[in-house]
């Protein structure tokens, strides 16, 4: 990837994130994470909501 600056006098200069992601990737799975798989997003719940209750459906219009 090439990082260009604002600064018309700036020289463009490559951007290597190779090792910080794998850095990360070694963290998450010393974690028990699963980095094959994709992480779903959390389910929203309102502050009265009781966290034993099944989201329920949208209905149609929302």
């Amino acid at each position: 990837m090439t990082v260009l600056s604002d600064d018309e006098c700036s020289p463009p200069w490559a951007l290597d994130l190779n090792s910080p992601l794998k850095r990360i990737d070694a963290a998450l799975q010393m974690a028990g994470i699963d980095t094959t798989q994709p992480l779903r997003a959390p389910i929203e719940r309102s502050p009265g909501d009781d966290e034993n209750d099944a989201p329920r459906p949208a209905r149609p219009g929302e």
